[in-house]
């Protein structure tokens, strides 16, 4: 993930990155995108989700080692659904073991993050790439980003107006894009309790135990209810 210098900067390039996806897109080829990350051929730059849409930005011009077949395996597994001790147990490892894996296949690809913080975009990513011509409806589009070629990859999310207050959403969007509970506390002047509560609130009315349950859910519905127009 790039490291901006500012928020401001990361803002001025999530605009641009929005913009560029609006004007311009054709349908991600999401096996290939994903074999270029895994492979090495291509790296994670950025990953947010807007009210309307998930974006994944990725880029040729940072390249890392491939992720081992191993790692490879189990992150796609606990991405689709398989809870990390079910992996363990099946594999015979610790559950330490498996988390440790999992975290460096994801900085490999340019996430620094714990297995239970991956972006939504990702997760789409990688769900698409699995199941392809199903799930989950994917977008593509190709330019130039901080110097860099780039790709950006978008997956419309189903409106939750339905189910959640705006407030709540916004959280819940925050949380799925891999926000802590206190980094969404700071940016919303709020305790990380009402965070808590307020996400505690989402799950219910979604009916889900977890995050990755959450994903799974907008994903489902993904496909069903597409809110973005591409052109190509």
């Amino acid at each position: 993930m790039h490291n901006f210098e500012s928020d401001a900067d990361q803002r001025s390039f999530r605009g641009d990155v929005v913009e560029v996806a609006g004007r311009q897109s054709v349908s991600a080829d999401a096996r290939r995108a994903w074999r270029d990350l895994t492979e090495g051929r291509s790296s994670v730059l950025d990953a947010f989700i807007t009210s309307s849409c998930s974006y994944l930005v990725t880029t040729r011009d940072v390249l890392h080692a491939p992720v081992p077949l191993r790692s490879l395996h189990m992150l796609e597994r606990v991405v689709t659904g398989s809870y990390p001790k079910l992996v363990a147990a099946d594999l015979q490892l610790a559950q330490s073991t498996v988390a440790c894996t999992l975290k460096q296949a994801l900085a490999s690809l340019g996430v620094p993050c714990a297995p239970s913080k991956i972006p939504f975009g990702l997760v789409a990513l990688i769900h698409g790439a699995r199941t392809e011509g199903r799930l989950p409806l994917m977008y593509s589009s190709v330019t130039q980003l901080l110097g860099r070629g780039c790709e950006i990859l978008t997956t419309p999310l189903p409106s939750l107006a339905h189910l959640l207050p705006p407030v709540v959403e916004e959280v819940l969007n925050l949380q799925l894009a891999g926000r802590s509970h206190r980094e969404i506390a700071r940016l919303r002047g709020t305790s990380s309790r009402t965070i808590a509560n307020q996400l505690a609130m989402a799950y219910g009315r979604i009916g889900s135990s977890g995050r990755l349950n959450v994903l799974d859910f907008l994903l489902s519905r993904c496909q069903a209810t597409p809110q973005y127009d591409s052109t190509g």
